[in-house]
């Protein structure tokens, strides 16, 4: 509860001359917060129980969105994600240590479980972040390389930042305000149509793909490509009657169903678990700029 009242206030404190924050996004944060505190089952699936050696994240893909666009051969199901967001996704996935685990992450929340595992890797180059708003997966996909050879006897979580917005594929989105503006907006305004918004999302999973199709050939043993939340395009909250724009609103099904792609090589990782030498550090004004950067702050 004290978490969620300092995550308000700074929420309110960083947000409250934006008009969009009042129109789209306050909204969608009241309702999350009310199926907060429903008694409403979660029948999510718990990652770290699943049978992995390697895990790749695409941050805020949607289900149908991977089914449309992936071509990397494997047997795909969809998924219910515990989260509807990646704060939450984390919290409800990560709440023991694991000893046998490496994340290696393009994304700022996994500053919230820094000590959940025994080493993090957090890849935030702050050129990147400056001049793109997001990091290049081709950046993610060399520290994991390095990572990979490093640790061979550690199951891996690969975060990469796309398909979330900033869209960095071949379509782009025309007239943003600014290079970090929430693209969701637009739609909420009818500035664009829900297509060309569609097109830019898929156009950043294709990036991301071709960097991850690559990297499949360095890893070893049974990898599984799944995403932490979906993205709502004016999805209704039932039973409330306001629109999620994004992804900051409850566990609705645009916002749950994830991709879970399964491909299988042999042999498989002998996993060890082994006490950490130290805790990670991170740098939290990176941290800061990062999630600015993702239309957080």
């Amino acid at each position: 509860m004290v978490k969620l009242l300092k995550k308000g206030i700074l929420e309110i404190k960083n947000n409250w001359r934006k008009k969009e924050w009042y129109k789209y996004r306050l909204p969608s944060l009241i309702v999350r917060a009310i199926f907060h505190f429903l008694p409403l089952k979660n029948d999510g699936v718990f990652i770290m129980e699943e049978d992995w050696d390697n895990l790749i994240i695409l941050d805020a893909c949607r289900y149908d969105l991977f089914l449309e666009t992936n071509w990397i051969e494997g047997k795909l199901e969809k998924r219910i994600s515990r989260g509807s967001h990646t704060w939450m996704f984390m919290r409800e996935n990560f709440k023991k240590v694991y000893l046998d685990t490496i994340y290696i992450s393009a994304n700022p929340f996994i500053w919230t479980k820094k000590d959940a595992f025994y080493k993090i890797f957090y890849v935030a180059p702050k050129e990147e972040i400056e001049k793109y708003g997001t990091v290049l997966p081709e950046t993610v996909a060399e520290k994991v390389k390095e990572i990979n050879k490093k640790y061979p006897h550690k199951r891996l979580i690969v975060h990469f930042d796309q398909p979330h917005y900033p869209f960095i594929g071949k379509v782009k989105i025309p007239n943003l305000p600014e290079k970090n503006y929430n693209p969701f907006y637009l739609l909420a305004e009818k500035k664009i149509e829900k297509e060309t918004l569609w097109q830019a999302y898929k156009s950043n999973l294709e990036r991301v793909l071709f960097v991850v199709e690559k990297l499949l050939k360095e890893l070893q043993g049974k990898t599984v490509i799944t995403s932490d939340h979906g993205e709502s395009f004016g999805d209704f909250a039932k039973p409330f009657p306001i629109r999620i724009w994004g992804h900051s609103g409850p566990r609705i099904k645009s916002l749950i169903e994830i991709p879970w792609l399964v491909i299988e090589k042999f042999p498989r990782k002998k996993i060890k678990k082994e006490e950490r030498s130290k805790m990670t550090k991170m740098d939290e004004k990176e941290i800061r700029r990062h999630l600015k950067a993702l239309g957080y702050l």
